[in-house]
């Protein structure tokens, strides 16, 4: 299976650029401001385990469905989650979006905003978030932060920092770097993902890969 994403990557590479392009709504692992322009869709797989599908209603709404990868009925019932971006200020360089998720299994919800300013040659993006759920005493918070900068024209760097007071094993301080392949339907994030909290050896990051696919 990973032969054949590095099969699409190849080819990928003779698609020309458009306005919107494959992953202008996402960095390595965070959620960007921009949404999917009214009609179109996208598919997006993150190693091959977790399984996500937007769809765009409007220009400034996408509303999304994410599972692990379907193996057994009650991993799709444990992971199934809906989740809604909704953009409400939209120029050249600064976006700014509301999102709301929500996981019926538990009844885990979280909503925040995010923040995306870009320039030459790159920019940076911020995320507030509160989560709930009905095993959660009080509400967890979340922050996000990313940068960006160009390589050429289809290839940029970006780092991603996450930071939670909380102490829920779920809500983890990371760390990402990597780089990102744009082409107009296919977009590809490469990376590591490193724990700010426990003890991980001698190991550096943990690989991580996604591709998404845009859908006319």
């Amino acid at each position: 299976m990973r032969l054949l994403f590095f099969v699409m990557l190849i080819i990928s590479a003779y698609v020309l650029k458009a306005d919107y392009r494959s992953g202008d709504n996402d960095l390595l692992l965070q959620s960007t401001a921009e949404t999917i322009p009214k009609g179109m869709a996208s598919f997006s797989s993150t190693e091959l385990i977790f399984m996500e599908y937007t769809f765009a209603p409007t220009n400034t709404t996408n509303v999304s469905v994410h599972t692990l990868f379907p193996i057994t009925t009650e991993l799709i019932a444990r992971t199934f989650t809906v989740s809604a971006k909704h953009k409400i200020f939209d120029n050249e360089k600064t976006k700014l979006a509301l999102t709301l998720t929500f996981t019926p299994n538990n009844t885990i919800i979280s909503g925040g905003g995010i923040l995306t300013v870009k320039g030459e040659p790159g920019g940076f993006n911020l995320g507030a978030f509160a989560v709930g759920g009905e095993e959660m005493d009080e509400f967890s918070y979340l922050t996000t932060v990313g940068l960006f900068a160009k390589t050429g024209d289809n290839s940029s760097i970006l780092g991603e920092f996450y930071f939670s007071p909380s102490d829920e094993d779920w809500m983890i301080n990371a760390l990402m770097i990597g780089f990102k392949l744009q082409y107009e339907k296919l977009s590809w994030n490469f990376g590591g993902f490193r724990p700010l909290k426990g003890n991980m050896g001698d190991i550096l990051f943990y690989p991580y890969i996604r591709a998404s696919y845009l859908i006319e």
